[in-house]
């Protein structure tokens, strides 16, 4: 791990235990942003451009609490090395955990000197922000979303480097604006209540997000999840679909088949044969309340084995079948104000393989008596019906078929992006100024 001397402006490796206390910075990236090799050798061009100021900015800040080192990822990580960025990605939701505070820069959030306090530590105890906290740029942006999570301290500066506030503090305001329940951002537990969430739950944090290349949409998720996967840039949409298969791997947790298509439900019924996992995060919209199941009803996820193929998703599961021969199979979660089971409805799509049907979610009484283990092949990802035709057929479709569940998934994506043109980037219970101890 590479860390930023705060009065040097120089990066220092360190390696194993011997990590430092650290501060560590979030933004959003923009313009001018300054890399690992700029900080190599600093020339005049380089400290004209606005990420060095920035830079300065964030160092000037941890140096005043007392932090000899901060992690910062625009200059921290040499992105020239594919090895170096693929373990910098798949260590980040860690090193965001481990620093001792993080820094989050929101740029578009102006000072308000009206609401600036003589004391640093009185105005850490507010629970007001300024009007523009809410619509900053900072809460649409994918990697932002671990930035918030991961840390268990956050302290919130404006564009002059003002003190906003602390995450434990405004974390009423930050649920609001983020559906991410407050408990799971600052409770005394936090790594159990995030491990407690629903995978259906998780995704819905990320439906609203942005990131400026389509695989990042998946990758800076792999954190929430304890997921590491290799990058692989060039593989779009595919990203996403092996981060479920590999939450379903690590977790078997089901719930992650509780999301919902974008667009009528009677064209998807009629035109598409709707696959198990979802093309993209935005899919997940609404589902920030799907809750575990009790502990007294998971007895139906012990008497499961989840294992996806090339031709489907594979269970032997507890599952209920209808008059007309389809299958309801109860997932992993309930309605936060409910105490049924969340359940997809699936019929036989080509040969002995299923996919879902509508209505796409069902709720079932987990008592029900009438639920028999059996095994099942549902497809994995969704294809327009007219495309299973044969054996070869269905299995070019799930593998590298473009379905058009996609295409209307990215039709809302580009609507985001209408408001978003701006360059991206790689994209605690506090309430006293952090300090680090002295070195």
């Amino acid at each position: 791990m590479r860390l930023l001397h705060t009065s040097k402006l120089t990066i220092k490796e360190f390696h194993g235990e011997r990590i430092p206390q650290y501060a560590i910075l979030s933004h959003v990236w923009q313009t001018e942003e300054v890399t690992f090799q700029d900080l190599q050798s600093v020339s005049e061009a380089t400290k004209s451009k606005a990420g060095y100021a920035k830079i300065q900015n964030a160092c000037s800040v941890a140096k005043a609490c007392r932090f000899k080192y901060i992690w910062i990822d625009t200059c921290c990580i040499d992105k020239t090395s594919s090895a170096e960025l693929s373990e910098a990605i798949n260590s980040m939701f860690r090193w965001y955990r481990g620093a001792a505070v993080c820094f989050a820069y929101l740029f578009d959030v102006p000072f308000h000197p009206e609401l600036e306090w003589s004391k640093v530590a009185t105005r850490l105890d507010t629970t007001d922000a300024p009007p523009e906290f809410s619509k900053s740029r900072w809460f649409t942006r994918g990697w932002t979303l671990q930035e918030l999570v991961a840390p268990r301290v956050v302290v919130f500066l404006d564009s002059s480097w003002h003190l906003i506030g602390s995450k434990y503090k405004l974390r009423h305001t930050i649920e609001d604006i983020t559906r991410i329940p407050s408990q799971i951002m600052t409770g005394s537990r936090v790594s159990r209540e995030l491990a407690a969430a629903t995978a259906a739950q998780k995704m819905s944090w990320a439906a609203n997000r942005l990131t400026t290349r389509v695989e990042d949409m998946a990758y800076c998720l792999m954190g929430l999840f304890g997921i590491y996967m290799p990058l692989l840039y060039g593989e779009g949409s595919r990203a996403f679909i092996r981060l479920q298969e590999e939450v379903l791997k690590t977790t078997g947790d089901l719930s992650i088949f509780a999301w919902r298509p974008p667009g009528p439900e009677p064209l998807i019924r009629s035109s598409l044969h709707v696959g198990l996992l979802a093309d993209t995060p935005v899919a997940f919209s609404g589902c920030e309340d799907f809750v575990p199941l009790p502990e007294m009803k998971s007895s139906l996820s012990r008497q499961r084995s989840v294992m996806t193929t090339s031709d489907g998703i594979h269970f032997t599961t507890p599952c209920k079948t209808e008059d007309d021969g389809s299958v309801l199979v109860p997932l992993d979660c309930r309605e936060r104000r409910s105490s049924q089971v969340l359940a997809v409805r699936c019929k036989l799509a080509h040969g002995r393989v299923l996919a879902r049907t509508g209505p796409l979610l069902k709720r079932l009484d987990a008592s029900d008596s009438s639920f028999e283990v059996k095994e099942l092949c549902v497809l994995k990802t969704t294809v327009p019906a007219g495309e299973i035709l044969s054996s070869s057929a269905f299995q070019t479709a799930q593998e590298h078929g473009r379905s058009t569940l996609a295409i209307l998934s990215e039709r809302r994506l580009a609507a985001m992006r209408e408001n978003d043109k701006k360059v991206d980037d790689i994209d605690g219970k506090s309430e006293k100024w952090p300090k680090a101890g002295k070195k």
